[in-house]
């Protein structure tokens, strides 16, 4: 994937760690029983790492439950390694459907192609339809609105298909939120390059998981932080020297 920020049709800090689900092939139905609902519950997955007590409301206002997701989760996992299903972009337009955009952007010499994705469908399900609430949590409305409205699902493609990037960024055109200080950032509150934006000596550095983003910025005069994104997410902030010590990409 690539390991750095994109932004302004460049990539920037950036080196390709590999692809994230190999080469594009299409079946050409969609995937049964896991949707973008589905696809937002196994989001959640990581960033439970980091943010249990968020995941758990956001599992409670989408009407499931923590084994929901994990088995979400699951079987994402599965289908990026299915040697007999869509792979690539056409593993994403099975889940996800048709994309709400598609766009090129040149990376040096080769020309990618950006798709984007909105993920809440505004769709409830129809009470009959609605789990009971079990001791494990979820149930109720299981209401398809969206974990995230604001934002969309963006994944980078190269050649024959091969995925190599994909993360939640604010739709082309959206303005960029203002943000506090990096040791004052609210879990969820902010994208990658809403980062990028907001904190002109941001550099990325190399993480340690393909679905993991870190930022170091500056702060106060001598101050630095590195910010953790998941899925392209916001998670965490932590001051150096205390933060993680991957090696900065060059």
């Amino acid at each position: 994937m690539l390991d750095g920020t994109v932004l302004d049709g460049t990539v920037r800090d950036a080196t390709v760690r590999g692809v994230c689900c190999g080469h594009g092939r299409s079946t050409g139905q969609p995937v049964k029983g896991f949707a973008r609902y589905e696809f937002q519950l196994m989001l959640l997955r990581r960033m439970a790492d980091f943010q249990p007590d968020l995941v758990s409301v956001a599992c409670e206002e989408a009407g499931a439950s923590r084994a929901e997701y994990l088995a979400a989760h699951t079987r994402w996992q599965r289908m990026l390694r299915s040697a007999r299903g869509p792979r690539g972009l056409g593993l994403y337009r099975a889940v996800l459907g048709p994309e709400d955009d598609e766009r090129t952007r040149r990376w040096g010499d080769s020309t990618l192609s950006v798709h984007t994705w909105r993920l809440s469908s505004g769709t409830a399900l129809p009470p009959e339809a609605r789990p009971e609430p079990g001791p494990g949590g979820g149930g109720g409305e299981r209401v398809r609105g969206g974990l995230w409205p604001g934002l969309r699902w963006e994944i980078i493609v190269g050649h024959g298909g091969a995925v190599l990037q994909g993360w939640l960024v604010r739709p082309p055109g959206d303005p960029v939120p203002e943000l506090p200080p990096p040791g004052r950032l609210a879990p969820w509150s902010c994208v990658v390059n809403d980062a990028v934006a907001r904190f002109p000596d941001a550099r990325g550095v190399e993480s340690d998981a393909p679905s993991r983003w870190v930022l170091e910025v500056g702060a106060e005069p001598g101050e630095r932080y590195r910010l953790l994104f998941v899925h392209g997410l916001f998670q965490i902030a932590r001051p150096l020297p205390d933060a993680w010590s991957p090696t900065p990409v060059p």
